[in-house]
């Protein structure tokens, strides 16, 4: 099982930058999410039932639960796949009710303009990732104690010991089994009119590192949303 507060981190923090980012109004966002939680929620709870036995369970799900890693598995993919519903729609300029909602809410439409930086997808798409992956950063480091070595530009050595570090407190924290991790490198021709420490690069090659997780929780997600 997931560790709650690392799940709730996860969610929260792709939420956080979808706002920060300006993307689109959040409350259409919750909106859009509760119908797409509603669409998909019965086939997908269907799916762990074997075809043979209807009344056979093959697996289960416990829907609501974020340490469940079946539902995180699946909302998850709600979430992003209206977080990609609404980076398609590329609202730049619009109307955001900002404040309580429910019966006797007390709201006020605001108009949101998106920073003109941010007018191309791939652009946003880089960036909103970018943003989550340092705020699950950021909540390892100060609520798990997650100790890294941050320097300008690391070596080769430092950045494998630092991601190993962080991998397995994912490990700790239930977001997957286990892991692998490779290095290799890639070689480069030298300029023969430059010196050793006049290169560009390193001589020897870049060097690459690849990260292999074992059962993620979020492995059918990533599939279903290619």
């Amino acid at each position: 099982r997931i560790v709650m507060d690392m799940a709730v981190t996860l969610m929260r923090s792709s939420y956080d930058v979808t706002d920060l980012l300006d993307i689109c109004p959040m409350d259409d966002f919750q909106t859009q999410f509760y119908k797409k939680r509603v669409e998909y929620q019965s086939e997908y709870v269907s799916a762990f039932f074997t075809k043979e036995n209807v009344n056979q369970r093959a697996g289960s799900v416990m829907i609501g639960d974020l340490s469940d890693p079946q539902y995180f598995d699946f909302i998850s993919y709600v979430q992003y796949a209206v977080i990609n519903d609404q980076i398609n729609l590329n609202r730049k300029v619009f109307e955001e009710a900002q404040g309580v909602f429910g019966d006797e809410g007390d709201f006020e439409n605001k108009l949101i303009v998106r920073d003109p930086k941010l007018g191309d997808r791939d652009t946003i798409i880089k960036l909103h990732g970018e943003r989550v992956g340092d705020m699950v950063l950021d909540h390892l480091v100060q609520e798990k104690g997650l100790a890294v070595s941050v320097k300008e530009r690391p070596g080769i050595d430092v950045l494998c010991d630092n991601f190993k570090k962080i991998l397995d407190m994912l490990v700790e924290n239930g977001f997957c089994a286990s892991y692998t991790i490779d290095t290799s490198v890639k070689t480069s021709k030298p300029d023969p009119m430059r010196t050793p420490s006049q290169q560009p690069y390193d001589i020897r090659g870049d060097r690459c590192i690849s990260v292999t997780f074992e059962r993620p929780i979020n492995l059918w997600s990533q599939q279903a949303l290619v």
